[in-house]
């Protein structure tokens, strides 16, 4: 639901900002506009530097994440022994 949520928020965000940088929609069957070079930066900007961005701060985010193979160890006992007691 998270990752739902969070996709739902960053394709309103790249909605908004295409929006502000002037894009200019294809009406159906019609010719393809052309696009000012704002929108066409502000799409540069969307599909380039801002993943690498997020890319970055997700692998740092998950560099810090206290999982350790003794951590990890616990939660696959802990698990375990709910199994067990849930088959009893």
């Amino acid at each position: 639901m998270l990752q739902k949520f969070g996709l739902a928020i960053a394709l309103f965000l790249v909605g908004q900002s295409l929006e502000l940088a002037n894009f200019i929609p294809q009406q159906p069957g019609g010719p393809v506009p052309q696009q000012p070079e704002s929108a066409l930066l502000a799409i540069r900007i969307a599909i380039g530097p801002l993943p690498t961005l997020v890319l970055i701060g997700g692998l740092i985010l998950a560099y810090f994440y206290p999982i350790t193979r003794e951590v990890h160890s616990q939660i696959r006992q802990q698990l375990a022994a709910r199994r067990q007691a849930a088959r009893q």
